[in-house]
């Protein structure tokens, strides 16, 4: 791509403010164009396969896919785009499956669009661009030990489930149903081979994701 091509951005974010915000100042790059927006994974997959866009610019956090499953579908599909994540997440847990799934960029939400524009064009490019607070606590911190199995968001839960909250506590705090809180424990359980909420916990104390009572 030269540096006179478009490059055409599909803009992907659950919150709509956000995703309108985004377009808007993406929309006042000269050689940007941003061709669609949505707030679910299923949509970002679908619209990525119609547009094919450049550049995908993914939340982690969305109500029906989480952004890691959304990049594994997009590689499955072959699509001509590389996928720029921008995320609340300044956690090396989500980076790590993230990058390993194969995103070009992460970014925190707060970054400026300077920021922003630079990790774009660097994807389009086919390099790597990371916020400095990721770079850095990717750097000096050491993986989960559950990172290999569990996603992120099952490790969030795992994490509460031991700390002995209910599913409808740990849903108002994830801003996900009970139900959703409910498969996800079933689905830990199954990756870490265990049977009941006991087990679970001392799983959680032994990976150090929570402190002994």
């Amino acid at each position: 791509m030269t540096t006179e091509s478009i490059v055409r951005i599909l803009v992907v974010d659950d919150h709509t403010i956000v995703r309108q915000g985004l377009v808007a100042l993406l929309s006042g790059v000269t050689d940007f164009a941003v061709v669609a927006d949505c707030g679910s994974g299923l949509q970002a997959v679908s619209l990525a396969e119609k547009h094919r866009p450049d550049i995908v610019l993914l939340d982690l956090s969305l109500p029906d896919m989480n952004g890691v499953e959304v990049i594994h579908e997009l590689a499955a599909r072959s699509l001509p785009t590389r996928v720029v994540v921008l995320t609340m997440h300044a956690n090396p847990d989500y980076a790590r499956p993230a990058l390993r799934a194969g995103a070009a960029g992460y970014l925190i939400k707060g970054s400026d669009i300077g920021d922003l524009v630079t990790a774009i064009r660097k994807a389009v490019q086919g390099e790597t661009h990371l916020s400095p607070v990721v770079a850095s606590m990717l750097v000096d911190s050491p993986p989960s030990p559950f990172s290999d199995r569990l996603s992120p968001r099952e490790e969030e839960v795992l994490r509460l489930v031991a700390q002995g909250k209910t599913s409808r506590e740990v849903g108002l705090l994830l801003e996900i149903s009970p139900r959703t809180v409910d498969n996800h424990r079933r689905n830990i359980m199954e990756k870490l081979g265990v049977n009941d909420v006991v087990s679970l916990t001392r799983a959680a104390i032994k990976a150090g994701l929570v402190m002994p009572e």
